[in-house]
């Protein structure tokens, strides 16, 4: 698929008449697409809510970055014609982490954040390979952190650094952050993640 660039971001599905901006995939660089879009249905079912899904740019062509970079020019645009307050933006797993993230940026670059934002299980620390990772590790399909997922966690932040708040959300100030709502299972391997978030 060819570059859009920093202006245009990938869009595969387009929910319009925002409410919501959705953030997904899985491990920052599976799914996409159309496979992504199965928790945005449910919010759009549930709720009866408009949502945005967004099909950033993705590793290993991509990093953290470009997924920012799209997921706030999505979010610009939005602001034409939707009132900050009364939209709220949402993720789960990479999308949690992505949707953390994207308040950091917002806040970096002076701009309104969401009125609400839910975040699933966030991988919210990607510098951390201890606790629920290891305690649960057999009980989440998702699997074990070494191989599989420590190569995608690389692709995503290619330069190792894990602990800037653009990459891991957790080590930046959350203060400003919107009211939140924060879910996990009890066999989630993120399980701990989201407890740090709360």
């Amino acid at each position: 698929m060819p570059d859009a660039g920093p202006t245009m971001p990938i869009l595969s599905q387009l929910f319009w008449a925002i409410s919501a901006l959705y953030n997904a995939t899985c491990a920052f660089v599976f799914g996409g697409g159309e496979s992504s879009l199965r928790e945005a249905i449910w919010v759009v079912e549930g709720l009866n809510a408009k949502v945005i899904s967004i099909d950033y740019r993705q590793p290993p062509l991509h990093d953290y970055s470009d997924v920012l970079e799209d997921t706030v020019a999505v979010w610009t645009e939005i602001l034409k014609t939707q009132d900050a307050a009364k939209t709220a933006m949402f993720g789960s797993s990479a999308g949690g982490n992505i949707t953390l993230a994207t308040m950091h940026k917002l806040e970096e670059l002076g701009l309104e954040i969401p009125g609400a934002i839910f975040v699933g299980t966030p991988s919210s620390d990607l510098s951390v390979k201890k606790d629920t990772w290891h305690t649960l590790e057999g009980l989440d399909p998702l699997g074990k952190r070494e191989g599989l997922i420590d190569a995608t966690f690389d692709l995503y932040a290619p330069k190792g650094n894990f602990t800037g708040p653009l990459v891991s959300p957790i080590y930046g100030d959350v203060t400003g952050f919107p009211p939140t709502i924060l879910i996990s299972g009890t066999r989630d391997l993120l399980l701990r993640f989201e407890c740090i978030v709360n």
